[in-house]
C-alpha cells in the first residue's frame, strides 16, 4: 500500500480515534529509508496536512494536520519493524489546542512541575499567557483510589505521593470519617510506593475512616502556575510549551548561627520572591529555563525575627552570663579618739584621726546583652538598662580639707583627694571633726590632728578641723550598668543600612563566690 505524496511504503492500516474532546485523530506507519532512521529530509514540518490515500478506513478522517512524528515498532504477521508513525490531528483554524497529557514531573523537594504542549496555526494570532499569574489549566490530575477501613489505607499503583502532600477528594463513594473538598494532609506512616494514609493535619494521626472507599477520585491541592512559554513558528504551525510549576520556596538552607545571636537562613523560591524571617542581606535573581529563581538570604535574632526592630529601633538578640572583674572601691573616713595624758596626771585629750581601707578586686556575675541597631551612640536608656540604677563611673572622690596649727609651727591648711576611694558613710556628708585643747586647773592636754600635735597656746587654743567630703555611693548589692560598647557596620543589608552591634554589661555588685 501507498501513501501517495508522502512518498514512502505505508506498512499497516492506518490506525484511527476519535479522542475525548471530540477531536479526530490518524496515525499512519511509514517504512524507514535506507538510513534506517528519521532524518531532515523524512522530518516534515509540524501542520503538514495528511495527503495519504484516503481508504475505507481513513473515511471521515480528512483534513487532519501532522502534531507528531517518532520511530517506532510496528507489529506485522513476519514480526515487528520499526517505521515512522506519523500522528494527524484535527487543528482549529484560530483556536489553539492542548495535545496529549501533560508531561509530569516530582522534584525531589517534593515540588512538581507540569509541561503542556499545545497547537495553533502560525496564520491566526497567538495567545501568550502571563508569567507568574497563569494557572495551569490542566491540573490538578485526578488519581482514582480506594481504601480499606480496617488498615485505614488507601491504595492506587504507582501513585506518586510523598509525605506533606495536600490532597482533597472530588468524588468519594464509601470512606465515613472523611468528606470530599477538604484538605487532607499525606504522612510518613503507611506511604508506600501503592499505599498512603491521610490526616487532618500535616504530620498528624492517620485518619480513621470506618467504612471501605470502593470509589473516589483524589487530587493533589497545588496551584501550578505558568513559569515559561515557548511558541517556536516553523511556517506553517506554531508550537506551544508551557512550563508550570508551584510557586513558593523550592529550598531552605539549615540555619547557620554566626555568633552572637544572630542566625543566616536562605530560601530559594520560584516565581515568587519570598524571603524567610528576619533582615535581607542578600538576594539574586536567575532565569533558568526561562523561569525566575530567587535566592534570599536573611539574618535574625533569637526569636527568629528580624534582627534589628522597626525603623532601625534597638532589638535584643542574645543575653548571657558571664563572670566580669569588679574594682571596689576603698573606704576612707575620719574618726574621734582619745589623746591620752602625757603624763598621765592631766585631762584626756581630743585627736582626730584618718581611717583608710584599701580597694579590692573581685568578681562578679554579670549580664550581657546584645543588639542590633542602626543607631551608633549610646543613649541615656542604655545606663540604666535593666533595671539598673546608673553607669558605675564614679566623676568625683572623696577628699579632706583641713585647718590646724601644729605645736611650734605656722597653721596648715590643704586639701586631699582620694581617687578610687569612697566615704564610709557617705549620708554623713560632709563630715566635719573638730579638736581643741582640753585643760583642767593647771593642767591640759594638747589635741592631736592627722597624726600631728597641734599648739595649744596656754589653754586658748585654736580649734583645728578635719571635713571630709563626696565620693561615689557604696555600689555593694546595687545593679549596675558596667559596660556599653557600640561596633558599627557589622552587617550591611541589602537596602544599604548598616547594622550597628550594641553590648551592655550589667551586673548586681556582689562578690561571687
Amino acid at each position: 500500500m501507498s501513501v501517495g505524496k508522502l512518498g514512502a511504503e505505508e506498512l499497516r492500516v492506518p490506525a484511527t480515534k476519535v479522542l475525548p474532546d471530540g477531536r479526530k485523530r490518524l496515525q499512519r506507519f511509514l517504512a524507514l529509508g535506507n538510513a534506517d532512521q528519521m532524518g531532515d529530509k523524512t522530518f516534515l514540518p509540524w501542520g503538514t496536512p495528511d495527503k495519504g490515500e484516503i481508504t475505507a478506513t481513513t473515511a471521515g478522517f480528512d483534513g487532519l494536520r501532522l502534531v507528531d512524528q517518532e520511530v517506532d515498532k510496528v507489529r506485522l504477521p513476519e514480526g515487528s519493524k520499526e517505521c515512522r508513525v506519523l500522528t494527524f490531528e484535527q487543528i482549529p483554524e484560530k483556536d489553539e489546542i492542548v495535545v496529549g497529557k501533560p508531561a509530569i514531573i516530582r522534584g525531589d523537594d517534593g515540588r512538581i512541575t507540569a509541561v503542556v504542549d499545545s497547537l495553533q496555526f502560525s496564520a491566526a494570532n497567538p495567545t501568550p499567557q502571563k508569567v507568574g499569574a497563569t494557572a495551569c489549566p490542566v491540573w490538578p490530575v485526578a488519581l482514582a483510589v480506594t481504601g480499606t477501613a480496617s488498615t485505614d489505607l488507601l491504595t492506587r499503583t504507582k501513585h506518586g505521593l510523598l509525605a506533606g502532600d495536600a490532597v482533597k477528594f472530588s468524588v468519594l463513594t464509601g470512606g465515613a470519617g472523611l468528606a470530599t473538598a477538604t484538605t487532607y494532609y499525606v504522612i510518613a506512616s503507611g506511604l508506600t510506593a501503592d499505599a498512603f494514609k491521610l490526616s487532618a493535619t500535616s504530620g498528624g494521626a492517620a485518619i480513621d475512616f470506618t467504612t471501605d472507599i470502593t470509589a473516589a477520585t483524589l487530587a493533589l491541592v497545588v496551584v501550578l502556575i505558568l513559569a515559561n512559554e515557548e511558541a517556536p513558528d516553523d511556517g506553517a504551525l506554531r508550537r506551544i510549551k508551557r512550563t508550570y510549576v508551584n510557586k513558593g520556596v523550592i529550598a531552605i538552607s539549615s540555619p547557620k548561627k554566626l555568633g552572637m545571636g544572630v542566625t543566616q537562613t536562605t530560601w530559594i523560591s520560584v516565581l515568587v520572591r519570598q524571603d524567610p524571617p528576619g533582615s535581607v542581606v542578600g538576594v539574586s535573581t536567575e532565569k533558568p529555563f526561562g523561569v525566575p529563581v530567587y535566592t534570599v538570604t536573611t539574618l535574625s535574632s533569637s526569636d527568629g525575627t528580624s534582627l534589628i526592630g522597626d525603623a532601625g529601633a534597638p532589638k535584643l538578640a542574645l543575653r548571657y552570663q558571664k563572670l566580669v572583674p569588679f574594682e571596689n572601691p576603698g573606704t576612707v573616713d575620719i574618726q574621734t579618739y582619745v589623746v591620752p595624758s602625757p603624763d598621765g596626771a592631766g585631762p584626756d585629750g581630743e585627736g582626730i584621726k584618718f581611717v583608710q581601707e584599701p580597694k579590692t578586686t573581685f568578681k562578679v556575675l554579670a549580664d550581657i546583652f546584645i543588639f542590633y541597631q542602626v543607631e551608633t551612640t549610646i543613649a541615656a536608656g542604655d545606663k540604666v538598662y535593666d533595671s539598673a540604677a546608673g553607669y558605675w563611673n564614679p566623676a568625683s572622690w572623696p577628699k579632706i580639707d583641713f585647718a590646724y596649727t601644729p605645736l611650734r609651727g605656722s597653721q596648715i591648711v590643704n586639701s586631699e583627694g582620694y581617687p578610687g576611694y569612697r566615704m564610709l558613710h557617705l549620708g554623713e556628708s560632709p563630715k566635719t571633726l573638730t579638736a581643741q585643747t582640753v585643760q583642767v586647773g593647771l593642767a591640759w592636754t594638747l589635741p592631736v590632728v592627722l597624726g600631728t600635735i597641734c599648739s595649744g597656746d596656754n589653754g586658748f587654743a585654736p580649734v583645728h578641723s578635719v571635713t571630709l567630703s563626696g565620693g561615689p555611693v557604696d555600689p555593694s548589692d546595687e545593679r549596675y550598668v558596667l559596660d556599653v560598647d557600640i561596633e558599627p557596620a557589622v552587617f550591611e543589608l541589602a537596602d544599604g543600612t548598616r547594622v550597628a552591634r550594641k553590648t551592655i554589661v550589667v551586673a548586681n555588685i556582689t562578690p561571687e563566690t
